[in-house]
């Protein structure tokens, strides 16, 4: 998945692109909560070794727990999942959530 598959998924919101982006960029490194902290630019232990993120303090403007509902939001849709250690990770590829099945072509 590339960040351009990301920005450019109509099916989302731009707080939830923004997401994508970042667990992208550090895949299974942070839990749900620490995503949060990074995103909202929070000065806690768990995140200050990323506050030169890209994306550290990219929601500034929305309170934590709005960032983790949207969080959960996507974990939900299975496009982000936990992995063993409770860590975040992109679970597919974007194109993936939008594609439809088709039957295979078969011909007489």
């Amino acid at each position: 998945m590339s960040d351009r598959a990301v920005s450019n998924d109509p099916g989302r919101t731009e707080t939830q692109m923004i997401i994508l982006s970042c667990v992208y960029s550090i895949p299974g490194k942070l839990p749900r909560s620490g995503v949060a902290k990074l995103l909202v630019g929070s000065q806690s232990e768990r995140v200050v070794a990323y506050t030169d993120h890209p994306d550290y303090g990219r929601l500034s403007h929305l309170p934590r727990y709005i960032v983790l509902q949207e969080i959960d939001a996507l974990i939900a849709a299975r496009d982000l999942q936990l992995n063993d250690k409770e860590k975040l990770v992109v679970r597919r590829t974007i194109g993936d959530r939008n594609s439809k099945r088709q039957s295979p072509k078969t011909t007489l």
